[in-house]
């Protein structure tokens, strides 16, 4: 009778349209890597053991959800829809275990955020210190990412907050394959600067906005992939030709080697407000290109204390003079 009990149960959740959730949390590992395999020793398992549960949840299903190859898997029109609901089942995982722990704690709240460098500097650290010090405690801890690699963390439930950035012609969706789970909130506009040496031609009347045009065709120091796509990307939109000899995602050494006149460089107001190197200075665009400072935090997340990080970013961004957000 108990054996009985078990295969009903199982021929109940195998039945088509009836998904197990275990299941489904199987089938999205194996879709984020593209292999049985690498799943297998990601979950600890054996391969065979991840391939049963793949062929159970395809009898549940009713649709094949994977192709096997010999390079891998990739999803079928069928396993697409599926990914799509085993990611927002995992983030309401994740949004109820970060709850849970805040509740089962019973004292300070915990909150991990991930922010680009400028954004930590100029907006994170004043926004953690006034959370800290306020009546209800937080436990703050605050992780250096760059924004893709920040939005990843928090779909994978590695940090409760990402602040990122957006570039003029992009969209905050570009960072995530589904931010239908994200809610974002915009803090503001951040200007992007001409960073040059003080003896280069265009150096002088710094007052007067330079067309981008007249920037021609000269070296760059750039930063992460993402801004040096930008760069080049603000270069085919205005008629300039960057040409990027140089990378370095840190700010200082970028100012560094324009003082050195290496090259010309990119920088934000909100950084040029952080730190000025001597011998730098920096020219506004006539086309006024910017940047979006975006809070992202999960859709489905109800924490307070998200609500009063928001509230206190909101604070920090006025009192640096970021423009106002779209």
């Amino acid at each position: 009778m108990a054996s009985g009990g078990r295969d009903d149960e199982r021929d109940e959740l195998e039945r088509p349209g009836s998904l197990d959730p275990k299941l489904l949390m199987t089938f999205r590992e194996v879709a984020r890597l593209g292999s049985i395999s690498a799943a297998a020793r990601r979950m600890g398992w054996s391969q065979p053991a991840v391939a049963q549960q793949l062929r159970r949840l395809e009898r549940a299903a009713g649709a094949q959800l994977l192709s096997r190859h010999a390079r891998g898997t990739t999803l079928t029109p069928a396993g697409e829809v599926v990914l799509g609901h085993a990611d927002a089942i995992a983030a309401r995982l994740l949004v109820a275990e970060a709850a849970l722990r805040d509740s089962v704690r019973r004292g300070a709240a915990r909150l991990v955020i991930a922010s680009f460098p400028s954004g930590i500097s100029a907006l994170v650290a004043p926004a953690a210190a006034r959370l800290v010090r306020q009546e209800s405690p937080v436990e703050v801890r605050v992780i250096e990412m760059e924004p893709p690699l920040a939005v990843e963390a928090l779909i994978e439930g590695q940090v409760d907050a990402a602040l990122a950035f957006e570039h003029q012609q992009d969209d905050i969706q570009e960072l995530s394959d589904d931010p239908g789970r994200l809610r974002s909130r915009r803090l503001g506009r951040d200007e992007l600067l001409v960073a040059m040496p003080e003896s280069h031609p265009l150096a002088k009347d710094a007052d007067r906005p330079l067309a981008a045009a007249d920037l021609g065709t000269t070296t760059w120091v750039s930063g992460c992939r993402w801004c040096q796509a930008n760069l080049s990307a603000l270069g085919e939109r205005t008629g300039f030709h960057p040409d990027i000899r140089f990378t370095t995602e840190d700010q200082l050494v970028v100012q560094e080697m324009v003082a050195e006149e290496l090259g010309l460089a990119l920088v934000s107001a909100l950084t040029w407000r952080i730190y000025r190197r001597p011998g730098v200075v920096v020219r506004h665009l006539a086309e006024a290109p910017y940047r979006s400072i975006v809070l992202l935090t999960h859709q489905h997340d109800p924490r307070r204390v998200l609500t009063r990080l928001g509230s206190e970013l909101h604070s920090a961004a006025v009192s640096v003079g970021l423009g106002p957000g779209l």
